[in-house]
């Protein structure tokens, strides 16, 4: 029953990114700043296990969304 209801939450979650032309790791980004507030993009990156590098330009393909 637990695995039946993590694969329809991993069903919402996904149906809700695509609405909003949104990658999973581009909505795990919306998720921590809006739980923990302005960050810089270093601890953005380990919020959300992502490596510095590419945290830059998610954060900038973000912005364009805006």
């Amino acid at each position: 029953m637990l695995r039946r209801a993590y694969q329809r939450a991993l069903e919402i979650s996904s149906q809700r990114l695509k609405e909003h032309e949104l990658t999973p790791r581009q909505g795990m980004a919306i998720v921590a700043i809006g739980a923990h507030g302005a960050m810089s993009q270093a601890e953005l990156g380990q919020d959300i296990a992502m490596e510095p590098a590419n945290v830059s330009g998610l954060v900038d393909r973000l912005k364009k969304k805006v």
